[in-house]
């Protein structure tokens, strides 16, 4: 079918060349505005992992840091609970005063002492060795773990005591170690031996008793036993109804 604008063929053209031009121009545009778009979008979303990424660095260094500090803490208080344990160790936590006092006040006036020994031992702390790697790395890990919670002392100290004395008969050295067992300052009582002896003509009982001092006892708890010796003033010239027990000599 033959055109029938009676427009000039070079001006038809013409104007179709323009407004394609337009549109392509136009979609170039759109096209250049969207990239724009996606560039400023893409970069403001690097620039916010920035800020994130500084601010979670900064965190860790911040957790880092008090994670060295608590470590440092940790380590500071360690040393301190280990110096307060040696310490303790070589500090006398229960005074041989009350020791003799509870002996004496525990004794029956029929009994005497010839010899008093007190031995102090102290012994290391040795851990059992694992037989395999990987148990002792699980012994390590739990022996971490214990001295974190509650660090073991590095020795055990132990006091014993060993009483040589005499006494009329076995009967009295039974009483008197039924009253030392009763005492919660002493443990593990045991009678080493008895004897019949001969002592300026008297014939007498001689024993050895073995004692060790209980471990961590507390002395502010303990109610001193008083036994009321005298009856009357002493000072008084005569003491009536008081006991009179001659002493011993073992020479």
């Amino acid at each position: 079918m033959e055109n029938s604008s009676l427009l000039p063929k070079d001006y038809v053209d013409d104007q179709l060349e323009r407004r394609t031009n337009l549109i392509c121009l136009t979609l170039f545009v759109v096209m250049l505005v969207a990239i724009l778009a996606a560039f400023l979008l893409s970069n403001r979303q690097r620039s916010e992992m920035r800020r994130q990424y500084a601010e979670i660095n900064t965190q860790f260094q911040k957790a880092a840091n008090r994670i060295r500090q608590l470590e440092e803490l940790q380590q500071q208080k360690q040393d301190m609970i280990r110096k307060a344990t040696v310490t303790a160790q070589l500090v006398e936590r229960i005074p041989r005063t009350l020791l003799m006092s509870e002996l004496i006040n525990n004794m029956p006036v029929t009994l005497s002492l010839m010899s008093l020994d007190l031995d102090t031992k102290v012994q290391r702390v040795k851990s059992k060795r694992a037989a395999t790697a990987l148990d002792r790395a699980k012994q390590r890990r739990r022996t971490k773990k214990k001295q974190e919670e509650a660090p073991e002392p590095a020795s055990i100290t132990t006091v014993s005591l060993r009483l040589v004395g005499v006494a009329p008969s076995d009967v009295v050295v039974a009483r008197f170690m039924y009253s030392i067992g009763q005492c919660s300052l002493f443990s593990d009582v045991n009678l080493s031996f008895s004897e019949e002896v001969v002592i300026d003509g008297r014939t007498l009982r001689k024993f050895q008793i073995n004692m060790t001092v209980t471990k961590d006892v507390n002395v502010a708890g303990i109610d001193p036993k008083k036994v009321d010796r005298l009856k009357r003033n002493p000072l008084t010239p005569s003491l009536t109804g008081v006991t009179v027990v001659e002493s011993l000599d073992p020479r």
